[in-house]
């Protein structure tokens, strides 16, 4: 109201041109829009001062929670994204409305096979949006192309956008840490690269850390109900990884427990995400439950974690979560001091191993990263 006062005439031009950044859903976008608008534009010194107010009382009030640093969105350093939201509306429009699925694949119980489902875009219209946005410096788009790249075979394409992805996110601060689609691009992009780069311990682990840290800061302030379903699932399938006891902070941590507890909340975190599960039959609380009774998704007479543990198993997924917060939160401090980050020559290495699995082992790289039987 009161930038709206001082320069009503401005006020009023900018948001006939930024109308998306009133909305409900893209609120996020205003504060850097305005700031951007005003600063650069306009430049009216009174309302860049009454911006950098506003943005104090918007850190301010983001830190005010515990572990703040990965739970809380600072509204005063968020992106406009809306190069984005054009990209992804675009390429949502370019995709058929028949859907292909691409059957068998691998589930944890051998009775059972899923089908995943794809949206296809012609290869033309494809390489249309690539010339148009595959040049803008944003992980969540240079992700994306690489990911449609991957599941149309294309596989050695998408090595260059996952490089230019991950340059992106190595370094902390960096600027990507307060957006919403930003963190889903780092997710996906560090995702790729731990199914592709799997050998080196030494990789593998910060791989790891750096996954684990996005996929937690994506299912604290996402929006997206599937997307935070979706940071659940994904944080659950990376504990279970070979060594994930050894990558892990503070020692003596079992990763079966926090499996558990992420593939409960991959369930439970919001309702559209119940509903999903059921209708999709992912068996996720089934599978939560399962493994604390038995110590395994099948069942057995071992007596599981319910036997080994004090807490009941409401009461150890709940620990479990916050120990997950806890985990981030000691990532995020390890990176701010510049301590065991990848580097220049570590992302040289990982593409260099990606590459010589790629042609050397072209079926078991294949494998890996679309675990599909056929």
């Amino acid at each position: 109201m009161k930038i709206k006062a001082e320069d009503p005439n401005s006020f009023e031009r900018f948001s006939a041109e930024h109308t998306i950044c009133f909305t409900k859903a893209n609120g996020d976008w205003l504060f850097p829009a305005l700031y951007d608008f005003y600063s650069e534009e306009v430049k009216n010194p009174i309302v860049v001062g009454l911006l950098q107010e506003l943005g104090m009382l918007f850190h301010h009030e983001s830190m005010k929670e515990p572990f703040a640093e990965i739970t809380a969105l600072d509204r005063s350093l968020c992106l406009d994204e809306s190069n984005v939201y054009e990209y992804i509306v675009k390429q949502q429009k370019l995709a058929s409305d028949d859907i292909k699925n691409v059957e068998y694949l691998r589930t944890p119980y051998k009775t059972k096979s899923e089908v995943l489902p794809f949206r296809h875009i012609s290869p033309i219209d494809h390489d249309g949006l690539i010339i148009e946005y595959g040049g803008v410096a944003h992980p969540y788009i240079l992700a994306d192309i690489a990911g449609v790249l991957i599941y149309s075979q294309k596989i050695k394409d998408s090595f260059d956008y996952l490089r230019r992805s991950i340059n992106l996110l190595t370094e902390f601060p960096n600027k990507y840490w307060n957006s919403e689609l930003a963190i889903t691009g780092a997710a996906n992009t560090f995702r790729w690269l731990r199914l592709m780069c799997q050998e080196d311990i030494n990789l593998s682990r910060k791989i790891f850390k750096y996954n684990y840290l996005y996929l937690s800061r994506m299912a604290c302030i996402t929006r997206d109900d599937l997307l935070e379903q979706s940071a659940y699932v994904n944080r659950a399938a990376l504990v279970k990884m070979p060594f994930a006891y050894t990558f892990l902070p503070f020692l003596g941590q079992n990763p079966d427990t926090l499996y558990i507890s992420d593939l409960y909340y991959a369930h439970f975190c919001n309702q559209t995400a119940m509903e999903m599960s059921v209708i999709t039959n992912s068996k996720y609380y089934q599978q939560s439950l399962t493994y604390y009774q038995n110590a395994s998704l099948w069942p057995n007479d071992t007596g599981g974690y319910a036997d080994i543990e004090e807490d009941t198993y409401l009461q150890l997924v709940e620990r479990k979560h916050k120990n997950a917060i806890m985990n981030a939160y000691e990532y995020w401090k390890e990176f701010n001091r510049g301590e065991d980050v990848l580097t220049e020559s570590d992302i040289d290495r990982i593409f260099m191993r990606i590459e010589q699995e790629f042609s050397n082992n072209y079926k078991r790289f294949c494998d890996n990263i679309l675990n599909l039987n056929k």
